[in-house]
């Protein structure tokens, strides 16, 4: 059974215009007015106290013609433009409720579109999986520790931005990802932000001048002198962890290139990701880095080829320079240092899982850690789900990672032999690397942060989630051949 299309209703706007016939006098006439009367309101409205909210109702309505003619593209314009747009663009809702951001509008938006067209016939959602299932019990289960918070309000906020809004995200592109082009669209929006992040590692190493961030936190490791980086994303483990997704797909890219140009753009890419890399100074993206490396090694062939031989390369000037890197002032103390405690971080950990062991079925409540203890934050994803929401969110966490975990090990099995499966073995290794950048790195890191959360959850949606309906296809033919 074919899907049906869905009719896109911007589209057929558009087509409906273009059949009226304008002289083309007139039509230029009326688009220098349009112009020039525009720019002069905008120019009035912008200097007056309702300017931020005007700047604000336009750019969402920009968001909402851009995702209703292109839902993928719409995507890929919010997360490229997350950073900038996400402090700025706020519409006031009113006391107690959440601000509407892009993230939270294009979210809701896309939500509707899609429960939309499946009421109306107009989109046949796929099969629900486990792998749903637990992503949503995930959601209750860190919904329920909001509840016991000091401060339900805010950890209510948190828990919609840091876990609902993955969960949807990850939930809607698994239905929008029905190809390898628009697989491509999400693998280059994840390239776009690494290479724009870049230019904010370069120039706060270079200059000393710390872009787009307004916090206070320090800027200089006190035990090593090292720079620790603000800029943008305001803190160097989100920075470790964009460049640990680009960088394995950078390495997919080059391999599947098939002309020259393609080879050194995506090497020069693949160097300058590396580069910004080591100047995080994070020990754990380095370590995450590394590990995805050796797993995806055994399993992409072509990419063994481009590793070894990068190594080797690399190796050289190691070697001839490492002498002069090691005697610089820091970096010696701030790669070895504290190597016993993985920097404090255990007597976090210790204070964490005894509170757990305290209330081990529904935590202390989110954003509680750093009030019954005498720690700002866990520094470890898996402590930090079990000492807020108990065994209520750290089940449903384990079995994500688990199902995730299995249902790529389903596509790399069965997916050669189905017809519509598009993501193909080598892939499968590319996100194998990938997710296990974000796990290892998860050890040492809260990763309680938004876009990090949103970008892997759009990845498992767009590999894992859109080869869902095919596997269990599979499953029900198989079934079925063994009934007698």
């Amino acid at each position: 059974m074919t899907q049906k299309v869905a009719a896109n209703p911007i589209q057929t706007v558009f087509r409906k215009f273009q059949q009226i016939h304008i002289p083309k006098p007139i039509s230029i006439l009326a688009m220098v007015i349009f112009i020039v009367v525009l720019g002069v309101g905008l120019g009035v409205i912008l200097v007056t106290p309702a300017g931020p909210l005007f700047s604000s109702i336009v750019a969402i309505a920009f968001y909402l013609v851009f995702v209703a003619s292109n839902p993928i593209g719409g995507v890929s314009l919010w997360l490229v433009l997350y950073p900038f747009t996400e402090t700025t663009v706020n519409i006031s809702l009113g006391e107690g409720i959440p601000d509407l951001s892009p993230t939270r509008f294009v979210v809701a938006f896309l939500t509707a579109i899609l429960l939309g067209q499946a009421a109306t016939g107009q989109r046949r959602f796929p099969k629900i999986t486990w792998l749903d299932v637990a992503c949503f019990l995930f959601v209750i289960g860190v919904g329920i520790s909001a509840i016991t918070s000091y401060d339900p309000v805010g950890a209510f906020q948190s828990v919609l931005d840091l876990f609902l809004i993955p969960v949807l995200a990850y939930y809607a592109v698994k239905n929008l990802v029905r190809n390898e082009k628009e697989l491509n669209i999400v693998f280059n929006t994840v390239l776009i932000i690494a290479f724009y992040s870049c230019f904010f590692v370069f120039n706060e190493w270079i200059t000393g001048t710390v872009l787009l961030y307004d916090g206070d936190a320090a800027t200089i490791y006190a035990d090593s002198g090292i720079r620790i980086l603000r800029s943008l994303w305001g803190g160097p483990h989100v920075f470790g962890t964009i460049f640990g997704f680009a960088v394995p797909l950078t390495f997919y890219k080059l391999a599947k290139s098939d002309n020259a140009f393609s080879k050194v753009f995506y090497t020069l890419l693949l160097m300058l990701f590396l580069a910004a890399l080591v100047l995080t100074f994070k020990r754990a993206a380095w370590v995450s880095t590394l590990v995805s490396f050796i797993i995806i090694f055994p399993f992409f062939p072509a990419f063994r080829k481009i590793f070894v031989i990068g190594l080797i390369i690399l190796a050289i000037p190691l070697a001839v320079f490492w002498q002069q890197l090691s005697s610089v002032e820091g970096v010696e103390q701030r790669v070895t240092g504290r190597v016993d405690t993985l920097n404090g971080r255990t007597y976090r950990w210790e204070a964490a899982i005894d509170l757990w062991k305290e209330k081990p079925i529904t935590g202390w409540g989110f954003k509680n850690f750093d009030t019954v203890s005498q720690y700002g934050a866990v520094e470890n994803f898996y402590l930090h789900i079990l000492v807020s929401g108990g065994l209520l969110a750290f089940i449903p966490f384990l079995a994500i990672t688990i199902l995730t975990i299995y249902g790529s090990l389903q596509i790399y099995i069965r997916g050669p032999s189905l017809p519509n499966v598009f993501v193909n073995r080598e892939l499968v290794a590319i996100f194998w690397g990938l997710f296990a950048t974000w796990l290892v790195k998860a050890m040492t890191g809260a990763q309680a942060v938004a876009i990090i959360n949103i970008l892997l959850f759009v990845i498992i949606g767009a590999m894992i989630g859109s080869q869902g309906e095919q596997l269990s296809l599979y499953k029900n033919k198989s079934s079925q051949a063994r009934e007698p």
